[in-house]
């Protein structure tokens, strides 16, 4: 099959008819795809929004007071209990602000409204194959057969599993992009939630999202898909969004929950909402983050969360993929191949999409076990990897438990 690389944005933008031009493109991406480059820096993964701050208030306090004394306007009171997001006065800065909340009585805590990323859909790390597509709209059976076929699977010992469980009864919420409707979803997507408009639209003008949606239908196919868009077309959100939509997914029966985003900065609004989700009895996943780095990236490194490093097909740590305390386990997350938001499939590199496939275990094994908590679905699955020492030396001890193995796991359970 042709298999085209996905720059839409920067190839719509710039009207690109030229190949060689388009293959120069190809190579630019490529040469950051490592995670360290220009496009993954740690700086601009970090960016907070500087119009907008988060405040929790003590009880009995009054938003309106706040106001009236600092010259904020209320953007939207938050589902966190006397929590606010506030826009910043003309003529101040967020850190000026959050300085001045932070001496006030009345304030439990104030902080920026960082931003978060989901960094495939901000590096391009989604490759979209261009034969995958038959005219009517539906997928070639050359592209199906790939799909089931594909290195991942063999390795995770997916079909081995799926003799025992495929996730029926368990609703995981994909907290990204939205997700369009695919035919490889076999009819798991349901209802969910826009946090950006706060409404029911979940539509994917990324794509980010229908891939991730589409690696956890491969691997729980008959659990549901419950879409919670929190990142726009561009795969960038605010913490605010990322709360809100955790929130909803936590209160609408959603037992999984995953989360291909993250931040280098430490959210307390949103490690209280990670907190609120865990005590409902949700497990929740995070990707670990693309840029070779151990320095902390959350929530994929808040307690309890199961961060997901990335594989390649040697079993070594992927070029791009973050290690440390961000990976209390691994997948695979090179040349994945999965759902393309506007028909087809795509491939895709990225940790992002290592974590829907521990996702999609925790689906397989809660359905075995359906009357079990989150701490025995997420110990079956840590406890069941397989070490990744001798086959990375370098970084093997860096990558968590090691790479799941969906057998063992519902074996176990």
């Amino acid at each position: 099959m042709q298999q085209r690389y996905s720059l839409r944005g920067i190839a719509k933008a710039l009207k690109i008819k030229s190949l060689h031009f388009f293959g120069f493109l190809m190579l630019f991406g490529l040469l950051f795809s490592s995670g360290s480059g220009l496009f993954a820096s740690k700086a601009h993964a970090s960016g907070g929004s500087e119009n907008e701050v988060i405040v929790q208030l003590e009880p009995g306090s009054d938003i309106y007071n706040i106001n009236m004394l600092l010259g904020t306007t209320l953007v939207r009171p938050l589902s966190l209990d006397r929590t606010f997001l506030l826009a910043v006065p003309p003529g101040t800065t967020a850190a000026d602000l959050v300085s001045n909340l932070q001496t006030n009585p009345a304030v439990t805590f104030a902080e920026p409204n960082f931003k978060m990323f989901a960094t495939e859909a901000q590096q391009a790390f989604i490759y979209y194959d261009q034969g995958s597509s038959l005219e009517n709209g539906t997928s070639s059976p050359e592209a199906v057969n790939i799909a089931r076929k594909q290195w991942a699977w063999e390795r995770i010992d997916l079909y081995k599993s799926q003799r025992y469980g495929k996730g029926n009864g368990i609703i995981v919420a994909t907290l990204d992009t939205g997700a369009n409707n695919h035919a490889s979803f076999n009819n798991q997507l349901i209802a969910g939630y826009n946090a950006i408009t706060m409404s029911s639209d979940t539509s994917d003008d990324s794509g980010h999202g229908t891939f991730v949606a589409g690696v956890l239908a491969q691997v729980a196919p008959d659990a549901s898909i419950m879409p919670v868009k929190v990142m726009n077309s561009r795969g960038e959100g605010t913490i605010a969004f990322a709360a809100e939509g955790l929130y909803w997914a936590s209160n609408h029966n959603a037992r999984v929950i995953n989360m291909s985003f993250g931040l280098y900065n430490r959210s307390k609004l949103l490690e209280l909402t990670v907190k609120y989700a865990q005590d409902r009895g949700n497990l929740l996943i995070a990707s670990a983050g693309n840029s070779s780095t151990a320095e902390n990236r959350f929530p994929a490194a808040f307690p309890g969360v199961i961060g997901v490093a990335a594989t390649d097909s040697q079993n070594h740590k992927a070029s791009f993929s973050n290690y440390g305390d961000n990976a209390r386990v691994s997948a695979p997350g090179v040349k994945i191949y999965s759902a393309y938001y506007t028909g087809g499939y795509a491939y895709g590199d990225g940790t992002s999409f290592a974590a829907p496939q521990v996702a999609g275990l925790a689906a397989q094994v809660w359905s075995r076990r359906p009357g079990n908590t989150a701490d025995f679905v997420s110990n079956r699955i840590l406890n069941n990897a397989i070490s990744l020492v001798d086959d990375d030396p370098v970084y093997g001890a860096k990558l968590g438990k090691g790479l799941i193995n969906n057998y063992k796991a519902i074996q176990s359970a």
